[in-house]
């Protein structure tokens, strides 16, 4: 039985598990990764385990934490949410989330967001988080003002997956933690 970091009205958050990789495959979708960075529009059960495997070596190593969204009334996957420790400050987060096709528009990052970046700040150690979206994802903007984050500022990022340069949208937010 998997231990949860989190447990809502309807969902439940845990780390990954090389379990989830079918469901993982299913889920990643062109409409999913054209906001996301790092995930590529389709995966294949292989490479869901790839996925699945860096996901666990780099929440292991608390070089991010990397949990995976579960719908309690049916046990199923059906999203990820992330925190990635900054590379040149490692009091610095980088939130991301993201849920399937079929469960947008259901209030499900929403109900465990903020939840999570609690549990994030205090298990690596953050004084502040960062999240950035393109100028499209409002979606995101809105979850992001949701949580308290506040606006940064704009820059402009190379994505590998997409071979593209794209405009990102920065918010940001202070650690409750940190006095």
């Amino acid at each position: 039985m998997a231990n949860y970091l989190l447990i809502t009205n309807r969902l439940k958050l845990r780390f990954f598990e090389h379990s989830d990789a079918p469901s993982l495959a299913k889920l990643i979708s062109p409409n999913i990764s054209r906001w996301l960075a790092n995930w590529p529009p389709r995966l294949s059960i292989p490479e869901a385990h790839k996925k699945i495997t860096q996901l666990i070596e780099t929440t292991e190593s608390k070089r991010a934490l990397n949990v995976a969204i579960i719908c309690k009334d049916d046990n199923q996957l059906i999203g990820a949410l992330s925190v990635k420790v900054g590379k040149s400050n490692q009091h610095i987060g980088e939130l991301g989330y993201w849920v399937g096709d079929a469960y947008q528009n259901q209030g499900f990052v929403s109900e465990i967001l903020l939840e999570f970046t609690e549990i994030a700040f205090k298990q690596l150690q953050l004084t502040e988080l960062q999240a950035g979206a393109q100028r499209e994802n409002k979606a995101s903007f809105a979850l992001m003002k949701k949580i308290g984050m506040k606006f940064k500022g704009t820059k402009t990022h190379y994505i590998p997956i997409r071979n593209s340069h794209e405009e990102v949208l920065y918010y940001n937010m202070p650690s409750p933690l940190t006095p």
